[in-house]
């Protein structure tokens, strides 16, 4: 059953691949793998609640499980539980604290809660372990802008633009965050590789035409 189960899944027959994953566990309901199987087939059909439980059932048969509680913190996520996803993120983080994805969405959680310290203390961290991911230090330069660090964030963005330098939304904060340092030649520069990138991105093309009056 269940290597049929991830042939179906491997199809994208999502549907078959969930029915056989549960016939499985019907012979073996102590299936840890099954359970995890079963798990990322409901989420990618869009089943969170079958995607919770059946994360939870593997955390609680496999606790040394850390993909299991990070898909599980990033279902939780999804379905809006953020204190949850949290708890279940820095659990995965514990188990494995070398895995900069897992820090990367364990900030990003934090920073939706509203806690910054401790999302720029997580960014930090992935991006001790994979310094030339764009996207941590884009996420890296918002939290440090939103905590009133501008020069912190101008310089994390500017390490972003050094990995993706066509990124409009990293170019539109540094325009942004230079703007705010008074530095309105860098900011319109910005702001003209945002619109560059992007030309439907109407706060670009605002904020430029505000600079250029």
């Amino acid at each position: 059953h269940v290597s049929l189960g991830n042939i179906l899944f491997s199809r994208n027959d999502l549907d078959g691949a969930i029915d056989c994953y549960r016939q499985g566990l019907r012979v073996n309901p102590g299936d840890a793998e099954t359970l995890y199987n079963l798990g990322v087939a409901c989420k990618a059909k869009g089943d969170l609640e079958g995607a919770i439980a059946a994360y939870r059932q593997v955390t609680s048969l496999k606790p040394d499980h850390a993909g299991a509680f990070f898909n599980l913190g990033a279902a939780l996520r999804t379905k809006g539980d953020l204190d949850s996803a949290i708890v279940a993120y820095r659990e995965a983080v514990r188990l494995q604290p070398g895995n900069a994805g897992f820090l990367f969405s364990f900030g990003a959680a934090l920073k939706a809660k509203g806690d910054l310290e401790g999302a720029i203390f997580a960014y930090r961290g992935a991006i001790a372990l994979r310094p030339d991911h764009a996207g941590t230090h884009a996420s890296l330069g918002v939290a440090l802008y939103a905590r009133g660090d501008p020069e912190g964030a101008i310089a994390s963005y500017r390490q972003a633009l050094q990995f993706q330098p066509e990124d409009a939304a990293t170019h539109y904060n540094l325009g942004v965050a230079l703007k705010d340092k008074g530095d309105a030649d860098g900011a319109i520069a910005e702001y003209r590789q945002a619109v560059r990138i992007k030309p439907d991105l109407a706060g670009g093309h605002y904020n430029l035409g505000v600079l250029l009056r």
